[in-house]
């Protein structure tokens, strides 16, 4: 049986990375594919992320004020890992360890996420499967690079890496002008892992959550590390609750913006919590508000009326817009800063679950012949 290696940013302790790598693992097996996620640990020392002393100061404070939200994260992150990935048997801590000693597998899988975003990844060629032995398969399954602007000398690298992959697939549009730049050549778009996986699949591993919300609620989940939805956010969740009287559950909402919504009707999670929690909440929610590509993919798997805060210059990073027009909902993205018309918790899902159906599809169909 073919042994395929994936690599992605599994051990990010991000809900969308851990997901979309557990996705990855579930549908290569459903394909009767033998896989191992290669334990490749992003961030590395390679990356120099390191804090400066007020960084760490404001980190802890934090964490006192969020009742240690991180620290019970990362428990809960540790044991998703434990008992739902299948790694590799060395792990690796930098380019020059998996270069020095690199796993063994027929067919090498890079992808989804952002793993071609030089931001993140300062131009570590490992991505590029620069440390797969000569002659084994190479391909990308719906890889980002994040933003369509990239380092000049990185893209020059990535030319030649790239040249040695047997198949290509990205995931949004302007990942595909990069490639069709770089190489002469047209790439499929593919969905992100976590939409190859249904609604009944998804509720699996959210029935092993242990939150409990008793009441009707919108979830908001928002991150700034693109853009900086406040103090819009603060004027858009303000006129749901307004609307809509749906109790408030926040995921990493700013702790300075949350008091600026003007009422106490709030769980405020901050970070404290793992995938199978995350998932628990999109299945329950009755709206989703959102900044994040997943937040929005797993808005859209789980059928929810949603909202997705998009930046104007979605130029920059067109991820979450490039899903919501593939499967026509560009009339729930909201432009930070535009008129904030009614609010409508109604969704007809009949032809947008037949587009992501079709897509699916697509995307095995593209998986099985080219693993």
């Amino acid at each position: 049986m073919k042994k395929v290696g994936i690599l992605t940013m599994h051990k990010h302790k991000n809900y969308g990375s851990a997901l979309q790598a557990y996705a990855t693992q579930y549908v290569l097996e459903k394909l009767g594919v033998q896989c191992e996620i290669i334990d490749y640990i992003y961030p590395n020392g390679y990356h120099g992320q390191k804090k400066s002393i007020k960084a760490k100061l404001k980190s802890f404070l934090l964490e006192i004020y969020s009742g240690f939200a991180h620290k019970k994260k990362g428990k809960q992150f540790n044991a998703f890992y434990k008992d739902y990935f299948k790694l590799s048997k060395n792990a690796y801590n930098s380019p020059a360890e998996i270069l020095a000693n690199p796993p063994a597998y027929n067919t090498y899988l890079v992808g989804s996420d952002q793993v071609w975003n030089v931001r993140y990844t300062k131009c570590d060629r490992t991505f590029f499967l620069s440390f797969a032995p000569k002659g084994t398969k190479k391909i990308s399954y719906a890889s980002s690079f994040g933003k369509i602007a990239a380092d000049d000398d990185y893209l020059k690298q990535a030319v030649n890496d790239l040249k040695d992959f047997s198949a290509i697939s990205v995931r949004e549009k302007n990942a595909q002008k990069i490639i069709k730049n770089l190489l002469k050549k047209d790439v499929p778009t593919c969905i992100d892992p976590t939409l190859l996986l249904n609604k009944n699949e998804w509720e699996k591993l959210a029935s092993q959550s242990k939150l409990k919300i008793d009441k009707p609620f919108a979830l908001v989940y928002m991150l700034n590390y693109v853009y900086n939805p406040y103090p819009y956010a603060n004027d858009f969740v303000r006129k749901v609750y307004e609307e809509t009287g749906l109790h408030l559950v926040l995921l990493l909402y700013s702790v300075i913006e949350q008091p600026r919504l003007g009422t106490k009707d709030v769980t405020h999670l901050h970070d404290g919590i793992g995938p199978c929690d995350f998932l628990y909440l999109f299945q329950n929610a009755s709206l989703v508000i959102t900044s994040s590509f997943h937040g929005t993919a797993f808005a859209l798997n789980f059928e929810k009326p949603f909202y997705s805060l998009i930046d104007n210059e979605t130029t920059l990073d067109d991820r979450v817009y490039s899903l919501m027009q593939e499967v026509g909902t560009e009339n729930r993205a909201v432009k930070l800063n535009s008129p904030i018309l009614n609010i409508s918790t109604e969704m007809d899902y009949t032809l947008i679950s037949k587009k992501i159906e079709e897509k699916r599809l697509f995307a095995k169909k593209y998986l099985k012949e080219n693993i």
